[in-house]
């Protein structure tokens, strides 16, 4: 009996054959997993590549889902069980200890013979089993399920086997997990996607709706409005059909007054009797709209009849209501399917109901007052003067003689022109012409008139102050018993302010258009650029552009100085650099950081909050300042300034505006960090990776080499021709040992958890001593132990300082090293001089230097600067510079 968790390492028997295919095996299991997206797909390459490597009876693959392992693939069974039994087979790991015991530690184990085990559970599919090997294939900290292995023969499996499978089961959880990914993606995507269709299906039903209100409320037409009303009608329900019927009240008949008919009928009932389908008498009686179906059990058998003359599966019968009285009756139709409204859809079919009743009972009193009108012309035409020139009318009324002069104006007409009515009697309308119309339209309508017809449209005019003004006009003429013309008449309406607020309407409608265009790109630019400088140089262009400001500064608050410093500006002087503070006491900063929103003010040279500003700025003219905070939840970041020097200030909109660029810089900000930081984060984690391989790899080597040499030394006979043997075998153990301690020197460079635990002075000081008394170099070191340095910056500087000192040690033939870490006025500077034999500095970037490069690259990272001093024969020395705007822009 044999299971074991952790398997003793062994010599494999051939084992570059077997290395050469598992590396072969897990880089076809790697390209091959990331490329499927459908889980059953990843399961099968799973089995598949299994095999390649370790020969088995059977194998299967087992999901975890809470505390039960279900089965998810398989492979060989079919020959040794019963496989569709097996295919259905969940187990508990309660009754299942060795699976349970992979779920719980998360390691391998193989099992040589499971007669011999107590912990292998026969059950009536596993009584065939003899060997077995189990490996949870994990994500992180999740074990997603377990690829596990069987075999008929005892002792067929081995600890190399786990060896073998391991890289395979890694690859498979990240593929498993990526197909789980994947799909839960296209689920999202297609529950967007039906949202959107259900948007646009809303969308295109309450267009109808507006059409259909829009036409029947400005038409009298009522043949027309009833065409539109049936054909919208059945565009808004989807049916094939629709009719509109008439009804008055106490009748037993509706009368048809128009239909949209299905597709291939050619006729339509024209009338409709309540007797013989009760359903439309329910509808006009209550009234509210009715839905019925042929297929329905409560269909009463004349409806029944009725539907089946008609070849009609669904109807629906919605009222027209006017003054809550039915009017009249729609009959929406379908005869190629039974279907149920929705609420939302009868909801909207009886509003439009309710409109078409209302514009058929106002196109039957505008016929009636035609009539009306028509009868009483030849009552009133002596008065037909008279009732157009109404002295109280809240318009203007200019009525002319045939050849257009005035002969009479209300007084409206003397307040809105500034003429009285001595003045304008006896003159012609183009007194109040401007200049600005085209001399076509005069003509125009000059003709339209004396041709009997009337003409409205839009007229700019000029008052006797010279203001101009927009008028309404409406000029007909008048006619005596005979159809002579004697007179016109003109009702003109003072519109200049509704012109004026259909432009400031589409300059708000504009502004705000430009606005979301901004936002979208900021947003756009916010998903694709991590380079903040680049961001941040958008951002303030866009702020600048919509608010129509003379320049911008971004300022950002350095939480060490609890100050702010310049960033990035526009249009200022030179004096202010990036890194420069900028005071902010008692100012308009002040208030906006200690508000959390924008602050404005348009009177800059009065405003005390504005005066220091100005002065920083050292602009003149300046007029109007917008100040935004740039902040987080937790924390400042800084303030978003702009102004201008126009006369015209700022505006609510542009402070709405700015606040708004104001978020989404913060957010540019954060963003920016946080990928610096997963950057730094991601080479760390390969720095510690690279450590554990080299570990476990070349160093192993190395020994081994070491230990062989050795070995073969001392079982060299002593003799005059074993001498020739013992010179190279020394060489090579000189050169073993050597290496393995280069080897073990750079995996501490790599791995060493001494900075993260005690610090940046205390891992140096450790550092140092250690170097001392190994290799008995004189290393004096001094730093100031208050230093406050960011993670990163600590790591920069540490392995900085142990690459310069290995170096030191391999090459410098040094006996004194100096090193220093101190603050000095803009910056942290690192300092490192030996007294050893120095170098050609010009050589830094030629191959070999890797270590200088390192050093050179680390400074960099953390916005740093490296410079290297050295004399052959006089020592070299290493500067590093943190400048203190690098360590800010990070905080």
């Amino acid at each position: 009996m044999q299971a074991d968790q952790t398997p003793p390492p062994e010599e494999p028997s051939s084992p570059e054959p077997t290395n050469h295919l598992a590396m072969e095996t897990l880089s076809e299991v790697i390209l091959t997993l990331t490329a499927r997206i459908s889980r059953e797909a990843v399961l099968d390459e799973i089995l598949r590549q299994a095999r390649r490597l370790v020969p088995f009876t059977a194998a299967n693959i087992v999901l975890l889902e809470g505390d039960t392992l279900r089965l998810a693939r398989w492979q060989g069974y079919q020959d040794v069980d019963d496989e569709e039994a097996f295919a259905a087979l969940k187990q508990s790991l309660v009754d299942f200890p060795l699976d349970a015991e992979v779920v719980e530690t998360r390691r391998p184990l193989f099992v040589a013979d499971t007669w011999q085990d107590d912990r292998w559970i026969p059950t009536l599919h596993s009584a065939w089993i003899r060997s077995f090997i189990a490996l949870p294939l994990c994500f992180g900290e999740r074990v997603l399920g377990l690829l596990r292995l069987d075999s008929h023969e005892p002792g067929k499996f081995s600890a190399d086997h786990i060896r073998l499978l391991r890289p395979l089961a890694n690859a498979a959880a990240i593929a498993l997990e990526n197909a789980r990914l994947y799909n839960q993606i296209r689920q999202e995507l297609a529950e967007r996607k039906e949202a959107e269709l259900e948007v646009l299906e809303l969308n295109r039903r309450l267009f109808a709706v507006q059409y259909a209100a829009a036409t029947i409320a400005s038409s009298l037409d009522l043949p027309y409005v009833l065409r539109v009303l049936a054909d919208e009608m059945t565009n808004l329900l989807n049916v094939e059909g629709c009719f509109v019927f008439d009804w008055r009240a106490g009748k037993d008949t509706l009368t048809l007054l128009t239909a949209h008919l299905p597709t291939g009928r050619s006729d339509a009932p024209s009338t409709l009797s309540l007797a013989d389908f009760p359903l439309a008498h329910r509808a006009l009686k209550e009234p509210s709209p009715r839905q019925v179906v042929f297929n329905s059990p409560d269909l009463q058998p004349s409806e029944r009849a009725y539907m089946e003359k008609w070849h009609l599966k669904t109807i629906l019968t919605v009222p027209m209501v006017f003054r809550e009285q039915a009017a009249g009756l729609i009959l929406a139709v379908d005869g190629q399917r039974e279907r149920t409204f929705s609420l939302e859809e009868v909801a909207l079919a009886q509003l439009l109901a309710n409109q078409a009743a209302s514009a058929i009972q106002n196109a039957r009193l505008y016929r009636k007052a035609q009539q009306e009108i028509e009868e009483r012309k030849r009552i009133e035409e002596k008065l037909r003067k008279l009732s157009r020139a109404v002295e109280q009318s809240p318009v203007i009324v200019i009525i002319t003689d045939p050849d257009g002069k005035i002969e009479y104006v209300n007084p409206k007409f003397t307040q809105v022109t500034g003429y009285t009515p001595e003045e304008a009697i006896g003159q012609t309308p183009r007194i109040l012409k401007s200049g600005e119309m085209p001399p076509a339209l005069y003509k125009h309508l000059w003709e339209t008139i004396t041709s009997g017809k009337s003409w409205q449209g839009e007229l700019h005019n000029r008052k006797k102050s010279g203001e101009l003004y927009w008028g309404m006009a409406s000029i007909s003429p008048i006619r005596d018993a005979e159809g002579r013309i004697t007179h016109f008449v003109a009702v003109q309406e003072d519109i200049t302010e509704r012109k004026e607020a259909q432009n400031a309407l589409a300059q708000s409608e504009a502004r705000l258009f430009a606005e979301m265009q901004s936002v979208l790109s900021i947003t756009r630019a916010l998903v694709r650029e991590i380079n903040l400088d680049n961001l941040l140089a958008f951002i303030m262009s866009q702020a600048e552009h919509l608010t129509n400001a003379n320049g911008a500064l971004i300022l950002s608050w350095n939480e060490e100085r609890q100050q702010l410093e310049v960033t990035l500006g526009h249009k200022t002087p030179p004096a202010l650099e990036v890194g420069t503070p900028f005071p902010h006491h008692h100012s308009l900063i002040s208030e906006a950081l200690a508000s959390g929103s924008v602050q404005m003010t348009n009177r800059a040279q009065e405003d005390e909050r504005a005066t220091p500003l100005l002065h920083l700025l050292q602009l003149e003219g300046v007029a109007s300042l917008l100040c935004a905070p740039l902040t987080t939840p937790k924390e400042w970041l800084g303030t978003l300034l702009l102004w201008r020097r126009q006369a015209e200030g700022f505006s609510v909109a542009d402070r709405r505006l700015l606040g708004l660029f104001a978020d989404q810089e913060a957010l540019a900000i954060q963003n920016a960090r946080l990928h610096a930081r997963n950057r730094r984060l991601a080479i760390e984690q390969e720095r510690h990776r690279l450590a554990r391989e080299l570990h476990d790899t070349v160093t192993q080597s190395l020994y081994s080499i070491a230990m062989a040499a050795n070995t073969a030394l001392r079982l060299l006979p002593p003799s005059a021709s074993s001498e020739r043997l013992r010179e190279p075998l020394v060489h090579i153990n000189t050169l073993a040992k050597q290496a393995l301690t280069e080897m073990r020197e750079q995996i501490y460079l790599l791995a060493s958890t001494t900075l993260a635990e005690k610090g940046l002075v205390a891992a140096l000081t450790e550092h140092c001593h250690s170097l001392t008394q190994r290799y008995g170099l004189a290393i004096h070191f001094t730093g100031d132990p208050d230093l406050s340095l960011l993670p990163e910056q600590e790591q920069a500087l540490y392995y900085a300082a142990r690459e310069a000192l290995w170096n030191v040690v391999r090459h410098a033939a040094a006996t004194r090293v100096d090193i220093s870490i101190t603050r000095q006025q803009n910056c942290i500077l690192f300092s490192l001089t030996d007294n050893g034999m120095g170098f050609d500095p010009s050589l830094v970037e030629q191959e070999g230097m890797t270590g200088l490069r390192s050093m050179k690259e680390r400074a960099a990272q953390v916005g740093g600067s490296f410079e290297i001093r050295a004399t052959p024969g006089r020592g070299t020395t290493v500067i590093i510079r943190l400048p203190q705007q690098a360590m800010m822009a990070q905080t």
